[in-house]
């Protein structure tokens, strides 16, 4: 690694293009060594719901269903199922790989509250498929178990041992980014953040391992949120130095001036940070994530006409530069930072006006704040740009749905069900709709086929047992009020487990009863 030339380097966008690149070059038993800072082997929903129709008691059937994430009641084969966050687990079950080891950020092992962290996010996991996820344990640094049956690691890099065979390197670009399970996880955690690691950095580290690989995959992950757009470039620089270790001297210098660059400019050198990436526009004129980077740097200087210019060229060279991820409104709406949100939708329109998600994303930040007539203007703005957009529907129908619209909510979320990427939402809220209007049998559908499209919440288990109440069918109510609780104190727990260990520790004292007043 960063001595010899890799031929099998394959991109893609989404990590689970890695899984179909394993299975089409026909790679058997192999050892992956997974670079991310996600998990990437969250559960299949693979049980057949037919089979409760063989158990025989009431105690069977409440045992066998008490866990529902793992029921596949989409209709939908579970090949069809996989995806960026579950893939490496066919991988291990089809024989593909026979151990995986999760190289995460340096900075979830610095200290043993982050380390805590990590275990209990494997213990929750466990909960849901304790037979798949067993032997949890720290050992020498590193936490190890078994899934399927077959060998996990999760360590950071300087722990990976020294293999005496090829492995399959698997490499998320938001590994340079993210370096802690932070309040804003999965996404980076502040915003506009700097790699904390480069490259060429990680290469080189690889090769001090000796580690020898003939098949890498690389993911930008931009979709999601997870790599800033503004790094996107990262991924492709990785795939240059491990197909070609013996790099021009050219292309190592535009690396190390974009390098230089984007430090200056996340550091407010603004002079600086032109310069460098003026400089290397000289060399490379039709890099589009150069332009992008000047497109953001006129825009913070207040010249938004430039801005605008750069930005179309950033999107002329490379459209995939036009995608809803462009801007870091989501991870500040996460956060409930609503002015920072509003101000990154509002660069993004005035950078590009016809950019449908940025409305919606106005449209969401206006529900936060209860600014109806707000949301459902900017949702209609972006039904209007792009017709299609299921989630724009969603909107207004909740919108619709809060100032007790019935009929215009109904026609909105009847369109949203249609987009499989909010099908379930669309559900739940229609299932609100008619329990509004006193129509219980439809909103038992919809509540129902919400479920159907692994659409679980607290909300929604709570209708259901108040529809089930209703119905005087006590058991399926209760069962879905269990859920309910069960989803309350694992949301408590999580939120806990961010606490400060100081205050973790009160509150065991206050549990225990030994606090003093």
């Amino acid at each position: 690694m960063g001595a010899d030339p890799i031929e099998n380097v394959v991109m893609m966008e989404d990590h689970d293009g890695a899984y179909y690149a394993w299975k089409q070059a026909e790679l058997k038993d192999r050892i992956a060594v997974h670079i991310d800072a996600h998990i990437d082997f969250g559960w299949i929903p693979e049980r057949d719901p037919e089979a409760l129709l063989n158990l025989g008691t009431l105690r069977e059937l409440e045992n066998q269903s008490s866990t529902d994430s793992l029921w596949n009641f989409t209709g939908r084969p579970t090949d069809k199922l996989v995806d960026l966050g579950n893939y490496l687990n066919p991988a291990l079950r089809e024989g593909i790989l026979r151990s995986v080891y999760w190289v995460a950020p340096d900075r979830f092992f610095a200290t043993r509250e982050r380390q805590a962290q990590l275990e209990a996010m494997l213990h929750e996991m466990r909960k849901a498929n304790p037979r798949a996820l067993q032997q949890i344990a720290w050992s020498n640094g590193v936490l190890q178990a078994e899934l399927y049956g077959k060998p996990l690691t999760i360590c950071p890099l300087a722990n990976i041992p020294r293999f005496q065979e090829d492995v399959l390197l698997d490499i998320d670009t938001d590994f340079l980014i993210i370096n802690s399970i932070s309040p804003a996880y999965p996404y980076p955690d502040h915003p506009n953040p700097t790699p904390w690691t480069w490259p060429d950095e990680l290469v080189e580290r690889l090769r001090e391992r000796g580690l020898r690989s003939d098949f890498v995959t690389i993911a930008y992950s931009v979709e999601g949120g997870y790599t800033p757009l503004d790094y996107k470039y990262l991924a492709d620089d990785l795939a240059s130095l491990l197909r070609d270790p013996d790099l021009p001297a050219a292309q190592l210098w535009l690396m190390s001036l974009k390098r230089d660059a984007a430090c200056a400019h996340d550091t407010g050198k603004f002079a600086e940070a032109r310069e460098a990436y003026e400089r290397t526009l000289a060399l490379d004129p039709d890099d589009a994530s150069v332009h992008y980077r000047l497109a953001q740097l006129a825009y913070e200087q207040g010249h938004v006409d430039e801005a605008r210019r750069y930005y179309e060229q950033t999107v002329t060279l490379d459209p995939t530069y036009r995608t809803e991820y462009n801007n870091v409104g989501p991870v500040y709406l996460s956060l409930g930072q609503f002015t920072q949100s509003a101000a990154e939708y509002r660069k993004i329109i005035a950078l590009d006006p016809q950019h449908a998600s940025a409305h919606r994303g106005l449209g969401d930040l206006s529900v936060q704040q209860g600014r109806w007539d707000e949301a459902l203007a900017h949702y209609r703005r972006a039904s209007e740009l792009r017709p299609g957009d299921g989630l724009a529907h969603l909107g207004q129908g909740r919108v619709h749905a809060q100032v007790r619209n019935w009929a215009s909510a109904e026609t909105e979320l009847k369109q949203a069900v249609r987009s499989k990427e909010c099908e379930g939402a669309a559900q739940y809220w229609l299932g609100y709709v008619y329990a509004k209007q006193r129509r219980w049998d439809d909103a038992l559908a919809s509540y129902k086929a919400a479920r159907r499209c692994r659409f679980r919440t607290r909300g929604l288990y709570l209708a259901l047992g108040n529809l089930y109440l209703r119905k005087k069918n006590m058991y399926q109510a209760a069962r879905h009020y269990g859920k309910a609780a069960r989803l309350l104190a694992a949301a408590v727990r999580h939120r806990v487990r961010r606490l400060p260990e100081s205050v973790r520790r009160m509150l065991m004292t206050i549990r225990c009863g030994d606090a003093t007043r």
